[in-house]
């Protein structure tokens, strides 16, 4: 439940018929010639189990610009393994995908995920107020706002 009230996509709790509709949404995507989402299934080594996602979102193409997304397993939270993941993504959306700046957003209240995106050399943009409803109490939340670009990543 921690997990979903810290993400706006989701609701609380999780099944199968949610999970296929993920999946589902996301072959859909991995099928479009405009391609503007990208999804990656974060998985346990050893049995293969889902335990989380990081996503490309509303990739532009023109302007070079995107978005990620992520939701990772409480169980394996504080283990690095989402720092490792994103630190991958976004190798990729600058040197495949040729991207100029990605965005990236939290909650205000999600002390872990706010610190995990700083540690990854995204910089605070600033605050949207009451920004996002969550589909655990449907009430409005403050969403940070962080950007990384890509010059200030190949200085890392």
């Amino acid at each position: 439940k921690k997990i979903i009230r810290n993400f706006a996509e989701f609701s609380y709790p999780l099944d199968y018929e949610k999970i296929k509709r993920w999946t589902k949404m996301t072959e859909k995507d991995s099928k479009n010639k405009t391609r503007k989402n990208y999804h990656f299934a974060i998985c346990f080594k050893e049995d293969s189990q889902l335990i989380g996602s990081i996503s490309i979102k509303d990739a532009d193409h023109f302007h070079r610009t995107c978005e990620l997304a992520y939701w990772l397993s409480e169980d394996y939270q504080g283990k690095g393994i989402m720092h490792e993941a994103a630190k991958r993504v976004i190798q990729f959306c600058f040197t495949e995908l040729k991207m100029q700046r990605i965005n990236i957003n939290a909650f205000v209240m999600n002390s872990a995920s706010n610190g995990l995106i700083k540690k990854l050399g995204f910089v605070y943009e600033g605050t949207r107020k009451e920004y996002k409803k969550s589909r655990v109490d449907n009430k409005y939340y403050d969403l940070e706002e962080y950007g990384l670009l890509k010059k200030n990543w190949k200085k890392k």
